[in-house]
């Protein structure tokens, strides 16, 4: 049963995917940033278990090069006092949906407003389907997709913009952040996450709380960014 969890992500990324191809405004999170520009975040993991203590680990992501085709991303973890990675490509252009994949066809669903924030913007409402499961997005002409809401055999998930600008200090700086909230649930787990994301921070990453319920047993996952170099 659990593997309708990952399985309705899957659905989701697909459909981001898709619509993301077809927009070509859409900014990825390593664009206007230049060669050492970097971002190092610590990751700790609580559980609701007496007598298991809080993990801790850090991670550090690296620009080491940029060509028209991709991204390449120094990726390292802090083990001991030596930081261990690798370096990986990041595409800067949309590849193409896999070939054993139908990409899922759009149905338009006319517009309607979304709230952010105490405000209503006028939205364009979508509907995909895709490996059995529905997403339907609600997407702002200038601000992306605001609202989205998935099902399926025993999952579902929903995103939510729920602040599009505020000031948030990361690593004593002050950047402009925006606020997304996503829940999924799925046999008999539920996740929450709350994420910040920011322009001004290298790969776009700033905050984020993954709180989980399996059970009635809750591990609670934090990540931020404590240090950052944008260049």
């Amino acid at each position: 049963m659990r593997r309708f969890a990952p399985l309705a992500f899957a659905a989701t990324v697909l459909v981001a995917s898709v619509a993301a191809a077809g927009d070509a405004a859409t900014r990825l999170p390593w664009d206007g940033f230049g060669v050492g520009s970097y971002v190092h975040m610590r990751s700790t993991t609580t559980m609701s278990i007496e007598g298991v203590p809080p993990q801790t680990s850090e991670s550090k992501q690296t620009l080491v090069k940029i060509t028209d085709e991709a991204f390449t991303i120094k990726q390292e973890t802090k083990v001991g006092d030596d930081w261990m990675g690798s370096e990986l490509p990041f595409p800067r252009k949309a590849t193409g949906t896999p070939t054993d994949v139908q990409a899922p066809k759009p149905e338009e669903l006319g517009d309607e407003n979304v709230a952010v924030d105490g405000k209503d913007y006028a939205c364009k409402k979508v509907r995909y389907t895709a490996m059995g499961m529905t997403t339907t997005t609600w997407t702002h002409a200038t601000e992306g997709v605001l609202k989205s809401e998935t099902k399926g055999p025993g999952t579902e998930s929903t995103m939510a913009v729920t602040k599009l600008s505020f000031k948030a200090k990361v690593a004593d700086k002050e950047v402009e952040a925006r606020e997304m909230v996503m829940v999924t649930k799925a046999a008999g787990t539920e996740s929450k996450v709350t994420s910040w994301d920011s322009k001004a921070v290298p790969g776009g990453a700033v905050r984020s709380e993954m709180v989980t319920d399996m059970g009635g047993m809750k591990t609670t996952i934090l990540t931020e960014t404590v240090a950052f170099e944008a260049k």
